[in-house]
Order: structure tokens, then sequence, then C-alpha cells
């Protein structure tokens, strides 16, 4: 019997698509829709964000797999799920996406010559999978250079963050903004390779090659 999972990835980020192909895994993109509850805790934040996407996942992927058995295509019996979410923390608060170009200057200038954190929960689960799927959470430290409102608007501009927490894209231009991060890079973009990819060998979803990430870096 084939040991291999055909892992799906619930997230429509190509950041987090391109994490998982930089670790030689095989995969396919489930959209799904799911409501993200927030509390004042940016961890339990994440955590409860990337659960509901997960439920939301197995539902819409078992519903799939139904879908393929009746017509007879391949099936999706054998199956890995990663569901995450990011959240960008500084000094209390949550940082979410910017409104519009204001919001987004705003923000950045607001990160300008501090530390700020950010934390993203991975629900990871398989078909076979008793009970509640598997959460880790990996926190990153990020540390952005003094900036000018000139500095901001150019990065802004040339990197169009209006759909990314925390108003910025570490792997666009992100050397504009940031002096130094402690803890995973890829976890700042979105998906900590280093950490899921144990689970991926073990639950044999691909040959994960943590090595393939330092382009990155």
């Amino acid at each position: 019997m084939d040991s291999t999972r055909r892992l799906f990835l619930a997230s429509s980020s190509p950041r987090r698509a391109a994490i998982l192909r930089l670790l030689g895994v095989p995969f396919e993109i489930l959209e799904v829709e799911a409501d993200e509850p927030r509390t004042d805790d940016p961890v339990e934040s994440a955590a409860l964000a990337a659960l509901a996407k997960h439920t939301a996942a197995r539902t819409a992927l078992a519903a799939r797999c139904v879908r393929a058995d009746a017509a007879k295509a391949p099936s999706c019996e054998r199956y890995g799920l990663v569901t995450a979410d990011t959240l960008v923390f500084c000094a209390g608060k949550v940082l979410g996406k910017p409104r519009d170009r204001d919001d987004a200057m705003q923000t950045l200038l607001s990160l300008a010559g501090r530390t700020h954190q950010v934390f993203t929960a991975v629900a990871l689960s398989t078909d076979a999978t008793d009970g509640p799927p598997s959460l880790l959470v990996e926190a990153s430290s990020v540390r952005f250079k003094p900036l000018s409102r000139a500095d901001v608007g150019r990065y802004v501009d040339l990197a169009a963050p209006f759909d990314r927490a925390g108003s910025y894209d570490i792997d666009s231009h992100g050397e504009l903004l940031v002096e130094s991060i402690t803890g995973s890079y890829t976890n700042v973009m979105g998906l900590p390779a280093e950490a899921i990819a144990p689970w991926l060998a073990a639950e044999g979803c691909g040959t994960p090659n943590v090595a393939g990430i330092a382009p990155l870096r």
C-alpha cells in the first residue's frame, strides 16, 4: 500500500505556497472561508483562527473526497492538511491588514526603530487523525530600522502590502524595513518551515528539505 499522503494547504496565501515549494513537498491548494475569532491575546487569537480554518477545510475536503469517489476520480482518502494564521503584535496591540495606503503608512511608522513579534499558529491533521488537529505556535521577533515617512512611502509603493498583517511582507523588499530577525524567517512570511517539516516527514507528506529555504534568508 502506498504510504504517501496528498498534502492540502488550506490557504490562498502565495507566501505559504512558496514555502512548501521550497521545502520540496508536493501539495494542492484548498481554498476555504472561515470566521477568524480574535481575542486580546495574540497567541490565542492566532490559534483559534488556525483551528477555525482547519475545521472548515476538513469539512470541504470531506465533501471533495465524496464527490471524487462518486465520479470515480482519484481518491483523496489518504491526506495531510495544513492551515495557518499569522499575527503581528507590537506594544500590546495586534496589527491587522491595513485599510488603505494611509493606514499602511501609519502602521509602518509606528513600527520604525522598534521590535515587534510575529506569531504563526499552524493546525495539522491527516485522514487518520481522531479528534482535534495538532497545533503549534511559532514566534519570531523583528526589529525595524529607523524609518522616515519617505522611506515608508517608498516601501508601500514598491510592495503594495495591503493584504498583509502588519502592513508589510518580509519577502517583498523587506530589506528596506528590517534591521534584524530573531527566530524563523519563514514564520514571519506566514508558515514556519523548520517547525512543520518533521510533521510532514513523519506523516508521509513528502520529504521536506529545510535546506531548500536558504535562498529566502
